[in-house]
C-alpha cells in the first residue's frame, strides 16, 4: 500500500491502536501502584499471632520508647535553639532520626562513602516515602530538605521543627513562591549548614520505577551527590500513597511492622558538563540511580499523578500532535526520496529497538519510542516556556 496516500481513517485507526496499547502498557500508573497491600493477606494461627504481637505489644512499646527518647532529645534541641548553638540543633536532628530508626526497627546497609563537602553541594535521591529523609539523616549527619507544605502533623513538623536546620517549605500552587525556592536553596548551601537533600521526582514513587527529575536541583551550578535507596518488601510496603493514607496513617502502618530493611548507595559526586544543559544533567543523574538500583527508568512527569496543571496538559497534548505530524511528514518525505534510513522518522532522534509486536505508526515506530519522544518534546516545550 502506498504510504503517501493515507486517509483520515488510517490515521484514526493508528490512534485507536495507540490508545489500546497505552491502556495495556500503562507505565505511568504502575509507577504509583503499591507492590503489595498494606495489610498482610491470609488467615490462620500464625497471622493472628503476628497481628496480636505487632499491634498490642510492639506498637505500645514503640510509642513509650519514642515518647521518652523524644522528650530527652527535645530538651537538647530547645537548649540549642535558645542558646543559638547550631551544633546542638544539628546533633539533636541526627539523634532524633537515629531514635526513629531504632523505634521502627529500621535496618540499613550503607554502601559507599557519605561526605560533607567543604564546597557548596546538594544530595539528590529517588523518593519512596518520608522515611527516606529519616534513613539518610540518621547516618553520620542530618540533612535539610525541601518539601511541599501540607496541613496536619506533617505541615507542623516541616514549618516548626525542620525549618530550624534550614529545611524549606513551598506551595506548589503558588508560582511566586516556587520561583523563590532556587534563591533560598542557593543561600542555604553557601552558608555551609546542614547539607541540602532534594528529591527531584517531586512525589513518592513505588521503588520499582524512577520518574522524571525536575531540573531545579540541577540549575544550581554546584556539586551534586546522588543517593540511591532500595527497600526490601518482604514484610512491609514502604511506598507512601498519599491518596490512600495520610501522614499519621502511614506512621501507624510503619510502627506496626516487624522491621524495615533498606540498601543505601552513596554514589560519587558529579558536576554538570560544559556542553550539558540542566535537563540533560538531571537525566544523567537519574540514569545513574536507576542503573544502580536496577529499577525501570521512565520519562513520566510525576506531577501528573494528582492534579496536573491545565496548561501542562495542553502542552503535552500539543506535543503528541507535533510528534505525530513529524513522523507522518518525515515518513512521506523519506519514501518520496527513496531513502530507507529510519533515523529521519524523529528528525534524527534515536529510535528504541523494540519487538515487532509493539510497533505502530505505519509499522516503523514502536509504541515506547513514540511515547518517549512525546515526553522529550514536552520537556523541550516546558524549558522554552520557562526561559521566556
Amino acid at each position: 500500500m502506498d504510504k503517501t496516500k493515507r486517509t483520515f481513517l488510517h490515521d484514526a485507526i493508528n490512534f485507536v491502536s495507540l490508545a489500546a496499547q497505552s491502556l495495556e502498557n500503562d507505565d505511568f500508573s504502575d509507577c504509583f501502584h503499591a507492590a503489595s497491600p498494606y495489610e498482610m493477606k491470609g488467615s490462620g494461627v500464625l497471622y493472628v499471632f503476628s497481628f496480636i504481637i505487632r499491634y498490642f505489644l510492639l506498637f505500645p512499646l514503640r510509642v513509650v520508647s519514642f515518647s521518652i527518647g523524644a522528650s530527652v532529645i527535645g530538651l537538647y534541641f530547645l537548649y540549642g535553639k535558645y542558646t543559638h548553638n547550631y551544633d546542638a540543633i544539628s546533633s539533636s536532628f541526627t539523634l532524633f532520626n537515629k531514635l526513629l530508626m531504632t523505634v521502627l526497627n529500621f535496618k540499613a546497609n550503607h554502601h559507599g562513602t557519605k561526605v560533607k563537602h567543604s564546597e557548596p553541594h546538594v544530595y539528590v535521591s529517588n523518593h519512596t516515602s518520608f522515611i527516606d529523609y529519616i534513613l539518610l539523616s540518621s547516618y553520620k549527619f542530618s540533612h535539610a530538605c525541601i518539601a511541599e507544605v501540607h496541613g496536619g502533623l506533617f505541615g507542623f513538623i516541616l514549618l516548626h521543627i525542620l525549618a530550624h536546620n534550614g529545611s524549606i517549605g513551598f506551595k506548589r500552587s503558588d508560582k511566586q513562591d516556587r520561583s523563590q525556592i532556587i534563591g533560598k536553596i542557593k543561600e542555604h548551601i553557601h552558608r555551609n549548614l546542614a547539607p541540602m537533600l532534594i528529591f527531584p521526582e517531586g512525589t513518592c514513587v513505588n521503588n520499582r520505577y524512577v520518574v522524571l527529575f525536575q531540573k531545579g536541583a540541577f540549575d544550581l551550578d554546584t556539586l551534586v551527590c546522588p543517593v540511591a535507596i532500595k527497600y526490601q518488601k518482604d514484610l512491609m510496603e514502604p511506598y507512601w500513597n498519599r491518596r490512600m493514607h495520610g501522614f499519621t496513617g502511614h506512621i501507624f502502618y510503619l510502627a506496626t511492622r516487624w522491621r524495615i530493611d533498606a540498601e543505601v548507595y552513596w554514589m560519587d559526586p558529579v558536576r554538570r558538563k560544559e556542553d550539558e544543559t540542566s535537563v540533560e544533567f538531571s537525566h544523567r543523574v537519574k540514569n545513574m540511580i536507576a542503573e544502580q538500583l536496577n529499577i525501570k527508568n521512565t520519562l513520566w512527569n510525576g506531577s501528573f499523578k494528582s492534579s496536573p496543571v491545565l496548561n501542562d496538559r495542553e502542552i503535552l497534548k500539543n506535543c503528541f500532535v507535533k510528534v505525530y505530524c513529524r513522523i507522518r511528514n518525515n515518513l512521506q518525505n523519506n519514501q518520496l526520496a527513496e531513502n530507507k534510513d529510519e533515523s529521519f522518522i524523529f528528525s534524527n532522534a534515536s529510535i528504541s529497538q523494540e519487538s515487532k509486536n509493539d510497533r505502530t505508526y505505519f509499522g516503523c515506530v514502536s509504541y515506547k519510542a513514540f511515547i518517549n519522544e512525546c515526553c522529550k518534546e514536552y520537556l523541550r516545550e516546558k524549558h522554552a516556556n520557562i526561559s521566556h
